[in-house]
């Protein structure tokens, strides 16, 4: 588990849940060096340096929660509660207010890099889930109670898209009766793995809005950031 940091953002729009809705972005390597740059000293009377009149900070990140796209019911217009850990901002159990998890919350397609989002018991909240740690797999919860949809191991996250840039792309598809994620390789997204959510077509909200959310070490960068849908007026 990180050492707890977690943040996450809710774009405004709400789309329409009858059509499809698609989300992309582009996410740091969460387990490559981050520099946080140079730590510099008004005297060097109290630390001994060899060769330079500053300190270099640097962090191998080796450790992250994961990651991924959340769907809140459009009635709700601000993003509160969650927190850091294995439930990758969207819920946590070391409180028991109403701040526990975001308010909301309808569907989850997350990237889970320790296992615990996907694992029954893995906070007190998930009643259902896998009986055993599967770490670095994507993961679909859903409803209120955040139910578990399915989770499949991915060895790697996905081909990088350049440098140290990686690819996220999960779409949510047939009145939300199913979420697809995508891997990036040979210049085309290919389809990794589709769950089939169950959720009674009585209980989807007419509009959603979207959230991305990390959880891990440090803050990580996210950027071209796309959304593919129809908007709800």
């Amino acid at each position: 588990m990180s050492l707890g940091f977690c943040s996450n953002i809710l774009y405004k729009q709400a789309f329409k849940t009858d059509n499809d809705i698609t989300v992309s972005f582009l996410i740091q390597d969460p387990t490559g060096e981050i520099s946080f740059g140079n730590l510099l000293l008004q005297t060097n009377d109290k630390i001994l340096l060899q060769n330079n009149n500053f300190l270099g900070l640097e962090f191998n990140v080796s450790t992250y929660d994961g990651f991924g796209v959340f769907l809140l019911d459009s009635s709700v217009i601000t993003l509160t509660g969650g927190g850091a850990g294995g439930g990758l901002g969207i819920i946590t159990d070391t409180t028991k207010t109403s701040l526990s998890a975001v308010s909301g919350f309808f569907l989850g397609a997350m990237y889970d890099a320790t296992g615990l989002f996907s694992l029954s018991g893995g906070l007190q909240q998930f009643k259902t889930g896998t009986s055993t740690l599967q770490p670095s797999s994507f993961v679909v919860r859903k409803l209120s109670s955040f139910e578990y949809v399915g989770s499949q191991y991915i060895p790697s996250l996905t081909t990088p898209f350049n440098d140290d840039w990686y690819v996220f792309r999960v779409a949510f598809k047939n009145n939300m009766q199913q979420v697809v994620f995508y891997k990036y390789e040979d210049d085309i997204y290919k389809q990794v793995v589709t769950y089939n959510t169950g959720i009674d077509l009585g209980k989807v909200p007419g509009s959603v809005r979207v959230g991305i959310t990390w959880s891990g070490d440090f803050p990580i960068k996210v950027k071209n950031i796309t959304f593919n849908g129809s908007i709800s007026s």
